[in-house]
Formats: C-alpha cells, structure tokens, sequence
C-alpha cells in the first residue's frame, strides 16, 4: 500500500491546514481512519487520494478524494457490499464472504455496468460529472466531481419553504435533465431533497446507486426509511421505471412548496391525502397542484408516467381541460377545515381530474366519496353546500365561456422548431421538452406535441414538443488528403468525436492519412470516438 506524504493537506476536507485542527471541517490532523474503509492517504490508480469516509451504506463507501495530477478534490464511491465482503487488513484487498463469491461478482457487474452507463450523462449540468471508473483492490471504484452546494432540504429549511415562482426556476432546467437520464435507461430511485444539491442556483443530482441498495431485497438486507421512495419499491417482485422516480421529484417538488415531508408511501396507502397551508394554495395555479397531485399517486398504475408529462402539467399552466365540468354538491361531496391546513384529495379518475380551491373567507377541500356519510352532520354543511353550489353555478358560466376562446391545435410534426418559434403570427406558444434521435424526422424538426393535432386549447396555451437530433447511426465520409481543420469540422458537424493520432507518412506532413480503425462509409453511432491518422511526413 503506498502512501503520499502532504504535510499540509487536511484530509477531511483538503484544503491547507497547517495546524493541529483544521478551521474548516475540524479533522483533527493526527486522525486515522480503522477498517474496513480505506486507509488515509491511500493512493487508488497512482493518481487519486484516498480521504476521510464521507458515507456509508450497504451497497458502497464513500471517500473524499484529491486528484493528484488536476489538483482537485473529488468524491470517491467504493464498491463495498458490506453483507457479503470484507477487506484484508495487510493489502486492502476486498475478500467475499463465505459462499458469496458468485452473488458478488454478480453484483460487482451491475454495480460497474450501472456507473458506466451513468457516464453518458456527462453533457447534462445537473448531474454529477463521473472522470473515472477504477478496477483496484479486486473491487470497483467510481471517480466523480466534488460538490460544494448545499442540500435542498437544508436550502428550503432555511426559507421555510420557496414560493413557486423560485422552484419553478429551479426545477424547470431540471426536470429536463432528468428526461435525458431517463432516455439512457438510467433510474435513479432516491430523487429527494437530501440527495439535490443547490450549486450557484443550479440543482445537481447525487447520491446515485443500483436498484439493489433502493428496492426491498434479500442480498443487502437494506432498510428502506425514506419518505420520497415510491410504494412500489416496498415490493421484492414489482418492477421499478421511469415513474417510480417520478414519485422522488414530485416529493422534493412538493417538500420545496410546503416546508413539509410527504408521510411514508407505506402510510398513504391507508390515507393518500395531501397538506398544504391555504397561504401556500392560494399562491399555487391550479395546474400546479393537480400535477403535483397526479405525479404522487400512491400506485404507480395510476401515477404520472413519464417526466415529460409531469414537466408538461406543471409548466403549461392551461394543462388541466374539462369537457364536463365536475359536479359536487353538499350531499355528495363534504369540506373540512382543519387547524389552518387543506387535504389535497388525490381525485380517481381515468378521463379527468380537477381540485377546487375556493377562497370566501377560507380555502375548501373536496374530499373522496367513501369519507361522505362520516361528514355529512358537521355543523357548517349549510354553509358549505352553498359553497359549492356557488362554484357549480361559477363554474359553467366560466365553461361555456371558455369554450369560445379555444383553438384547435395544429399539427406541428415535421415543421423545422427554430422556424416555428420566430413566428409572430402563432395562436400558441411552444417550448422545447426534449432532443431525441429519429431516423424519418429531419434533424432540427419535430417529432412529436403534447398537445396532438386537433385537440382544443386555450388561446396562448403552450404546446409541448420533441425535436430530431437526426439518425443516432452516421457513415463516416471519405477523409483521405483533406487538412486536419476540414476533417474536424465534418466530423464534428456529424456528430463525431475526432482524436487525432500522429505517424510517420509519405503523405504531405499535416494531412489526415485515413481512419486508423474504421473506413468510409462505416456506420457509427452518434458522439462515438473516432481515430484519425495524420501525417507527420516522412522520417
């Protein structure tokens, strides 16, 4: 084991300390670090040092870390399955476990493959940059950058809760990377305020692991005690996607509004309502709530599906449409105020869903069909069933109103996006959700809206689209005699990472020769790296 002498490095926090006690994080300087975690100053691949333990769970360790070449700190994950390893005290090798030598090696597959996969989001900001994947000690090790921000929930605590104005802010460039993530096949599973980080005003996404550290299962042995996990992570055999972490954003979107953590999805299932002050309704459009509402749906067969959709519902403020109004009256529906708080009551339905907020001196509740008979004697029922039958009487006036101020939606598919969003003539507004590969949509034109041609929208609605970045597969072009700039540029222009490669030709010096590994008219997937040969003439 080799060791680095840095005198004045604090290896809690490696900044310069040149005392006994660090100012900065107070680690002492004669600290030392037991097993099984790594020792101090422990140096992984010749060029990363090994930190203080920043955390630990069942699946990894983790290390503040120093890049020695960069100068920089970094965070260091070390794959550790704590259930079924140990580590050799003398060479800091990791040993299995008694009859865990195979479910390790399994383990370590999915724990590599995962972080790998995970790399590929290294153009999105709101992610964690990975720089490096390691095999050492006979386990893996994942490289990625330090981060100084502080935690949602530490930054909402501090406000006691952000108005929706600043978590739309925040949370709009967000979601999109979260869209991307989910195009990679990447879930996360633990989206929560613990785990986004505020940086300079920008949220970043950390705390990334498999799906064997964020689902019930036998092997880790892992207690799931987080009140953004989705119900269905509760259950061994159910199958966990995109909206599953939909469930996580709409928790941390919904702590951010209120201050408040959500309960357990194990105690909603008993009692799926929602809280929030009426100070902070009444400051909430309606197709914010409804989409919050929708997006925490305690089973995931009736949850928003996607991020997309849940982006589309919180940003389009005219999202939520009514063909038939929803009907309530005193009988049927009952309201409670209860100290000051409102219970969002999820509303089933498959065709339509609305939740009516009305202010006359307070905010109601509608509440579910199965809690009438239990209301029905309170001693404001006389007040209350006028209440509603107000906002009946209201509500189709606005109706039929409304209907005379609709367009029908065009159909944008195949119009060019940048053409589409100068015009000034335009009924609607459009904004961008995503960028994805087509190999029939021209790249720069749109492959698909929400909402679809023919639907009706108010005038001044926003339609939702996706653009073509074009055909994921591009045919490398004939190079051979062009100068380094030319080849450079067609490559980049195809979506093509060119990595110059230099040797002894007879061609011209400065010239590209050809392709070292590949040639004209080979297909390639998009941002693949490609090796050129250029010439540095002859001997």
């Amino acid at each position: 084991m080799k060791e680095l002498s840095l005198k004045n490095l604090c290896m809690g926090c490696m900044k310069i300390n040149i005392g006994e006690v660090c100012p900065f994080c107070g680690t002492n300087k004669n600290f030392t670090q037991e097993k099984p975690f790594l020792n101090l100053k422990y140096i992984l691949d010749k060029k990363y040092l090994v930190g203080k333990k920043i955390n630990v769970n069942a699946e990894s360790i983790g290390y503040i870390g120093y890049d020695l070449y960069k100068k920089i700190t970094v965070y260091i994950k070390e794959f550790f399955p704590s259930r079924i390893c140990s580590r050799d005290v003398e060479s800091d090798n990791i040993l299995f476990l008694k009859n865990k030598k195979e479910i390790f090696k399994q383990k370590f597959e999915e724990f590599s493959n995962y972080f790998k996969n995970l790399t590929k989001l290294r153009c999105a900001f709101c992610f964690m940059l990975i720089y490096d994947l390691i095999k050492e000690n006979n386990t893996f090790y994942v490289i990625s950058e330090w981060i100084n921000g502080i935690s949602l929930k530490e930054y909402v605590l501090k406000r006691k809760y952000l108005k929706w104005e600043e978590t739309k802010v925040l949370f709009t460039s967000f979601i999109s990377g979260l869209i991307k993530m989910h195009e990679f096949g990447i879930l996360h599973l633990k989206i929560s305020p613990e785990n986004i980080i505020v940086d300079h005003g920008k949220l970043k996404l950390l705390g990334f692991a498999t799906e064997n550290l964020r689902k019930l299962n036998n092997v880790y042995d892992y207690k799931l005690n987080n009140v953004c996990y989705a119900l269905e992570q509760y259950a061994e055999k159910y199958s966990l996607n995109e909206t599953t972490d939909v469930y996580g954003l709409a928790s941390s979107i919904f702590f951010s509004l209120t201050g408040e953590f959500l309960s357990s999805a194990l105690e909603r299932k008993k009692h799926a309502t929602l809280l929030m002050s009426e100070n902070i309704i009444k400051n909430l459009p309606k197709n914010v709530i409804s989409g919050i509402a929708n997006a925490l749906k305690i089973f995931p067969n009736e949850r928003t599906i996607s991020f997309e959709k849940f982006k589309i519902e919180l940003l389009n403020s005219e999202v939520t449409e009514f063909q038939n109004l929803y009907k309530c009256n005193g009988k049927e529906k009952s309201i409670r105020k209860k100290s000051g708080l409102l219970n969002l009551g999820l509303v089933s339905g498959l065709s339509f869903f609305m939740i009516v907020v009305v202010f006359i001196g307070f905010y109601n509740l509608i509440w579910k069909k199965n809690d009438i008979e239990n209301q029905s004697n309170e001693k404001n029922e006389s007040t209350s069933e006028n209440i509603l039958n107000k906002v009946d009487n209201d509500s189709n006036n606005n109706f039929e109103e409304s209907l005379e101020k609709k367009i029908i939606v065009p159909n944008l598919i195949n119009q060019n996006y940048e053409e589409l969003k100068n015009q000034n003539n335009l009924d609607f507004n459009i904004f961008l959700l995503s960028e994805i590969y087509s190999d029939i949509i021209k790249e720069g034109n749109i492959v698909s809206q929400t909402p679809s041609n023919g639907e009706r929208i108010y005038k001044n609605s926003s339609v939702a689209v996706n653009v073509s970045k074009g055909s994921k597969n591009r045919i490398l072009p004939e190079i051979s005699n062009m100068s380094i700039s030319e080849v450079s540029k067609l490559l980049i222009e195809n979506k093509l990472n060119p990595i110059a490669e230099y040797v002894n030709s007879n061609i011209p010096e400065g010239l590209v020769i050809n392709y070292k590994n590949n040639a004209a008219g080979d297909i390639l997937e998009c941002n693949s790296d490609i090796y050129i040969l250029i010439s540095k003439g002859a001997n």
